[in-house]
């Protein structure tokens, strides 16, 4: 009776894995913007929004390189101005792609390297600013008792706008943080969430990242939502570090129709595809964290050298 009750114990979380797969492909179906070989003939903004960001991207990062071959970007340059023909509004991607379009025929046709588009830069950082992102690394730690003080908008936006330095495929930023400290609102999301239960009443502040999958294209992207969201929701919570602020970040590994309550009760775009939460405040006095150690020693790979690398 134990064989078969386990049978049917997989049997039933395979079928939440594959109506939770389905679901998920629906939401990128009915989102995501089309792969650029389809792209000459689209005039969806979105579509246009993610593909001349990808082409003026491709520019800057072309021009970026020690030996950048000349000539380059025929097909990127076609793309530039189909997309640029066929905007309309006024929007930065819009003024950036016109300066890639313009740079990239400097380099072509005369050689020069465009100060706009791939300006140069000092590096390395500063003894004094290495050994600050060091120590701010170091010494964060997930948060879950926050004193009473109020957290101020203006310093989560300050966050925000340092956090918005995250890398993303393509330059495509298409994180969004969405932040409240309405005590209802808070309370009705983190119901929805696994984990907070414990102190759920003691957050001042929630900010919910999300991305926008209109600015992904193709089955290739698929996963690549969540990776841009991660990595910006990374450095939302070193930047809220630095300003003084404490954090904790709350998962959200919930089916989708979980993720679409709390899309509702945010009221989301229907493009918006939630990635994680974070309850944020000021640290009480001798609180107490998880220990949280480290895996000594870290999970490294093994080297990979020429005679194992054999790759078909």
């Amino acid at each position: 009776m134990n064989r078969v009750r386990n049978v049917l114990i997989a049997a039933r979380e395979q079928g939440r894995f594959l109506l939770e797969a389905l679901l998920d492909a629906r939401h990128n179906a009915n989102n995501f913007a089309i792969n650029e070989s389809s792209y000459l003939g689209s005039v969806e903004p979105s579509t246009n929004e993610t593909q001349l960001t990808k082409d003026y991207h491709r520019v800057e990062k072309g021009l970026a390189l020690r030996n950048t071959k000349r000539p380059f970007g025929s097909v990127v340059r076609s793309r530039l101005v189909y997309g640029l023909e066929n905007s309309s509004g006024e929007h930065d991607f819009q003024r950036y792609a016109q300066d890639a379009l313009i740079a990239l025929d400097e380099w072509n046709n005369h050689g020069i390297k465009s100060d706009i588009v791939a300006p140069r830069v000092a590096y390395p950082l500063s003894q004094e600013a290495a050994g600050a992102a060091k120590d701010l690394l170091q010494s964060r730690r997930s948060v879950r008792d926050f004193d009473s003080r109020e957290v101020e908008e203006g310093t989560l936006l300050e966050a925000f706008t340092l956090a918005a330095n995250a890398p993303s495929v393509c330059n495509r930023q298409p994180w969004k943080a969405h932040f409240t400290t309405d005590r209802s609102v808070v309370t009705d999301v983190l119901r929805l969430q696994n984990g907070n239960a414990g102190f759920r009443s003691e957050v001042p502040a929630l900010v919910v990242v999300s991305v926008d999958s209109r600015l992904f294209s193709g089955a290739m992207e698929r996963n690549q939502q969540w990776i841009d969201g991660g990595i910006f929701a990374m450095s939302l919570v070193t930047a809220l570090e630095s300003t003084g602020l404490s954090s904790c970040m709350l998962n959200c590994s919930m089916r989708r129709g979980e993720m679409e309550a709390v899309s509702r009760r945010l009221s989301f775009e229907a493009s918006e595809q939630v990635v994680v939460m974070i309850a944020v405040g000021y640290a009480a006095d001798g609180l107490r964290v998880a220990r949280s150690e480290r895996r000594l020693p870290p999970a490294i790979g093994r080297r990979i050298s020429s005679s194992v690398s054999h790759m078909q």
